[in-house]
């Protein structure tokens, strides 16, 4: 139903080539896009070798509650269809691992603007859990973890803020006909995953986010692209490069930065995942470049 209101609504207003129209024509097909990437991951020392998953999709969201809306009605004014980014990273760390997962929710309407964004981070220590809301003058922060002394509330004083994190979706210029159409704020909000990894508090710092003049060539085993690079500053000062591909879809072609945290594209697809939760839709995985995190476990016998 949600598609066949958009289509109404972009024949009734008209559709750009750079414009939230456009942007709703390409992802109102019912589908994620999904990307599977090979990770490297700084953690105790070492480097850690894992995945990552991003996976962008549009669905009904509340501007008020900041939730997912069951029924979505666009004659109302606090509902919109936001895009969701899911940033998942998995590594392991000697006997355990790690399970760490960013979520973002963009308004497309305001340039991608994030008005919600969670992140939470498990492994075999312990938890914690982030939420941070965004309104027109300040992010509210609300950090719940399992660290004596880093559980906390705060109000981040920031005119039209987002987080680092927000630029794996702000960058790709999604309406506005790729990143050669954007611009970015030079200062944001440190990422979640660092803050949690470095222990840092939550505050608004230069990142500095600014683009690299020529169009390079990235080869990946997903492929060939040509690229614009956007480099940023994270706030433990790391520098750190974000690779977008020029031509559509603008994906994540793959980051790197100083301290040797790198992600590089495998493989990617668009498919209604949560339809293919079966035994054997593992297989999927392929077109991600990926293949399932445990073996198959095996059956267990009855007790003789």
């Amino acid at each position: 139903m949600i598609k066949f209101i958009l289509f109404a609504l972009m024949l009734a207003l008209g559709i750009s080539h750079a414009s939230p129209n456009h942007f709703y024509a390409g992802w109102s097909d019912g589908q994620a896009e999904l990307s599977g990437y090979a990770l490297q991951q700084p953690r105790y020392g070492q480097m850690r070798h894992g995945q990552a998953v991003l996976i962008y999709v549009t669905e009904p969201f509340s501007h008020r509650r900041k939730v997912k809306v069951d029924r979505y009605d666009p004659a109302d004014p606090d509902h919109f269809v936001a895009l969701k980014l899911n940033f998942i990273r998995r590594f392991q760390t000697g006997v355990y691992d790690y399970a760490i997962m960013t979520s973002l929710f963009a308004d497309p309407r305001q340039s991608m603007r994030t008005v919600k964004q969670t992140f939470s981070s498990q492994e075999w220590c312990g938890q914690v859990y982030e939420e941070l809301i965004f309104d027109t003058e300040d992010v509210k922060v609300d950090t719940r973890s399992y660290f004596e002394g880093e559980s906390q509330r705060a109000t981040l004083k920031a005119n039209r803020a987002m987080s680092v994190d927000g630029l794996w979706l702000a960058a790709r210029g999604l309406t506005t006909g790729g990143p050669n159409g954007v611009t970015l704020a030079r200062d944001m909000i440190g990422s979640s995953i660092i803050r949690r990894l470095k222990h840092l508090p939550p505050r608004v710092f230069a990142a500095q986010p600014r683009w690299l003049g020529p169009v390079s060539t990235m080869k990946t085993r997903a492929g060939e692209f040509k690229i614009k690079t956007l480099t940023f500053t994270r706030q433990d000062q790391v520098q750190c490069q974000l690779n977008v591909e020029l031509a559509k879809p603008h994906r994540i072609i793959g980051w790197h930065c100083t301290d040797g945290e790198r992600a590089t594209l495998l493989g990617s697809t668009r498919l209604a995942y949560w339809t293919h939760a079966r035994l054997g839709d593992e297989t999927l995985l392929k077109d991600l470049g990926l293949a399932p995190m445990a073996p198959k476990t095996p059956e267990l016998s009855p007790i003789k």
